[in-house]
């Protein structure tokens, strides 16, 4: 059986740690090492995109029940735009990394809200 976890942050700097905090604490024992690194990055990357672009408060929603789905959800009505960053450059891969960790990924709009959100497979 899976966990449905929600927290609210400020869109601050020191927001990204707690998040992956909460994260970290979230998922469920059976999940490997590697794989917690690995969600808990892709979180670092979204919420950082929420700080740094969207400067709103977030919520990280964390649901595990054979997959690990993380939601970041922010009241900017700004979309996120994958880029290609430029090998010196110090920013601009987050999206990517998130492509790359995870199974998928999508954004979805709601009412005054966009979720940005990923889901990586979990083993049995």
């Amino acid at each position: 059986m899976g966990t449905y976890l929600r927290r609210r942050f400020p869109p601050t700097a020191d927001a990204v740690p707690e998040a992956r905090t909460f994260l970290r604490e979230s998922l469920p024992p059976t999940v490997s090492d590697d794989t917690a690194a690995e969600l808990v990055l892709a979180l670092s990357e979204l919420a950082t995109n929420v700080v740094k672009h969207a400067g709103t408060p977030f919520e990280v929603v964390v649901d595990t029940d054979g997959q690990a789905r993380i939601e970041v959800e922010d009241s900017s009505p700004r979309m996120p735009v994958p880029t290609r960053a430029a090998p010196w450059a110090m920013s601009g891969r987050g999206l990517a990394i998130v492509d790359e960790l995870c199974d998928r990924w999508g954004v979805h709009i709601a009412q005054n809200a966009k979720c940005v959100w990923c889901e990586r497979d979990l083993s049995a």
